[in-house]
């Protein structure tokens, strides 16, 4: 309890007896990335998505950066297109727009929410415009 109320702890960690069972059956296979885990879930999520594949990443900033590499190869999307996205996000957002040569275009946000403002959107597109990142990552 701090003078200003209760305080929201960071870091902290509580785990079910089946989560931790599972952290160790992790640990003791000696593989902490791409394991049978891994492989078993991303079967799982193409399962249940209708997909013939799925691919696990380590980060939201990797998804993003291979989601926007695959649409470029895809849809042949040229340096320098445009993608919108909200003037207020994590900075990841706009990084990998440019990793990928493309051109970040921002829309400021609603105040209440911080989310992108709809009603601007509009405005941001012209014929360059390949994508809209309506989200605060």
């Amino acid at each position: 309890m701090t003078r200003f109320g209760y305080q929201i702890g960071v870091g902290g960690l509580a785990l079910s007896e089946l989560e931790k069972r599972l952290v160790n059956e992790v640990l003791e296979s000696n593989r902490l990335t791409y394991g049978p885990k891994t492989k078993l879930f991303e079967r799982e999520f193409a399962g249940r998505h209708g997909c013939r594949f799925s691919l696990y990443m380590n980060s939201g900033t990797s998804a993003l950066q291979v989601a926007l590499a695959a649409c470029k190869e895809k849809y042949g999307w040229a340096d320098g297109d445009e993608i919108i996205l909200p003037a207020v996000t994590f900075v990841a957002t706009c990084n990998v727009i440019l990793q990928n040569g493309l051109t970040p275009v921002f829309v400021d946000v609603e105040p209440l929410t911080y989310n992108i403002d709809a009603t601007k959107i509009e405005a941001a597109i012209t014929s360059r415009t390949r994508a809209i990142l309506p989200c605060i990552f």
